[in-house]
């Protein structure tokens, strides 16, 4: 058993837990600060957290990984991780509940939890200075708690399953309510359920590329009408017919514009991006009646894949070229 230490309330450097057999962590119940890292690894028998309730900051990172509870509860106090908070490689968790009053955290990354169903926990999260990462599976149905109130990510937000175990996520609504800009890419990968993208309509800026992959159902794109800066947009597999989301994006786009496997079937919509640093790929678009949309762009920095496919070339008289 962990000895009783509930009279310390600062710890000035690092802090790790890790022993067999250890049942309850409840011998830290007085802690208040971690000034360095918090290491939680191979608690196998740890099935409660609510020890760590009382604790209110951590000066480094917090690393939860190979523990053995279904549900990761606790830590009620902690407002700040000022390193990275991660949670990973817990073979038997299901949810995530705890984390209720975390207003910021350096960076955010809950993956490789084969078994994760919910994450219901995190309901203060506003802003994360890096990446925020949740691999989620096709047990997973709820991530709303850690995407409700975020409103901000310095670094890239990726919703995906984690590589080489692709399938069906059940998720059908994403939980975004107020997010408002993205520093690098916004990934959300594999979500077969969702037709929309509603709770991202305050979203106007993502620095890096806005990227969309195997969305069998999503046909409305509306949500994203806020963005007037986006480094990229790379939407894939997915069976949206109309971009004129984008209405609102001006001047470069530094990244790539990817199309492919999607019906879009007018560009009307990109009429204010006036260069595209990267490439353009409208591979397999066959459908486009006219070029409308390109009015204004006058440079594509890489390749023009599907040029062709444009039956008429007025509104690309702007064009002078393209690599």
């Amino acid at each position: 058993a962990l000895p009783n230490l509930s009279c310390v309330e600062e710890v000035r450097g690092r802090l790790s837990v890790s022993m067999d057999g250890l049942t309850s962590v409840t011998g830290l119940s007085g802690l208040l600060r971690v000034e360095g890292d918090l290491d939680l690894d191979d608690l196998d028998t740890v099935t409660d957290f609510s020890g760590f309730d009382q604790l209110i900051e951590v000066g480094g990172n917090l690393d939860i990984s190979s523990a053995e509870a279904i549900t990761l509860n606790g830590f009620a106090s902690l407002r700040r991780v000022f390193g990275s908070l991660e949670v990973s490689n817990a073979d038997k968790l299901k949810h995530v509940t705890g984390f209720g009053s975390l207003a910021y955290a350096g960076s955010v990354s809950i993956t490789y939890n084969e078994f994760l169903e919910s994450i219901t926990g995190f309901g203060a999260l506003s802003a994360v200075g890096g990446d925020l990462i949740v691999h989620i599976n096709d047990e997973t149905t709820d991530i709303s708690g850690i995407l409700g109130g975020l409103e901000t990510v310095n670094g890239d937000l990726l919703l995906s399953p984690e590589r080489y175990k692709l399938g069906s996520v059940l998720i059908t609504s994403l939980g975004f309510q107020g997010l408002r800009e993205v520093g690098g890419d916004l990934e959300i990968s594999e979500f077969k359920g969702i037709t929309n993208l509603a709770g991202l309509e305050k979203l106007t800026e993502v620095g890096g590329t806005l990227r969309i992959s195997s969305a069998d159902a999503l046909v409305d794109i509306s949500a994203l009408s806020s963005l007037t800066r986006v480094g990229g947009i790379d939407i894939y597999d997915a069976p949206i017919t109309s971009v004129t989301a984008f209405s609102n994006v001006t001047g470069v786009v530094t990244e790539d514009i990817d199309l492919s496997w999607t019906d879009v079937t007018s560009l009307d919509g990109f009429q204010g991006i006036t260069e595209v640093q990267g490439r353009i790929d409208l591979d397999w678009q066959d459908r486009f009646t006219s070029s409308i949309g390109l009015e204004g762009l006058t440079r594509v920095g890489g390749s023009f894949v599907g040029l062709s496919a444009f039956p008429e070339f007025e509104s690309l008289s702007k064009l002078t070229f393209v690599g």
